[in-house]
């Protein structure tokens, strides 16, 4: 049985994203911090940096559904029926 896909980070700086299966680069990158130390999670810096990552994040996801769509569409009719039942699951609660 063949693995399910996945976005893998690999690179040295950890800001590319692979296709674990056909080795497609992704186009989303992880923002690197500006400066290496954060004195308190109130600093501005911080919060603008997670907000960069958040979107970063959803720019990946969305990608990667897109890429799943083009380049292996039996594991992305897998992930959708993945999806609605854990929709229908949470539904039911």
């Amino acid at each position: 049985m063949r693995l399910m896909p996945t976005p893998r980070l690999r690179s040295i700086k950890g800001q590319e994203f692979f296709c674990s299966l056909c080795e497609t680069k992704l186009k989303a990158k992880v923002p690197q911090p500006k400066r290496a130390t954060f004195k308190d999670w109130e600093d501005p810096i911080l919060k603008e940096w997670q907000s960069a990552v958040g979107e970063t994040k959803t720019a990946l996801l969305k990608e990667w559904d897109e890429h799943l769509h083009s380049a292996h569409p039996r594991q992305w009719e897998r992930e959708q029926k993945k999806r609605a039942r854990r929709r229908a699951k949470a539904n039911a609660l």
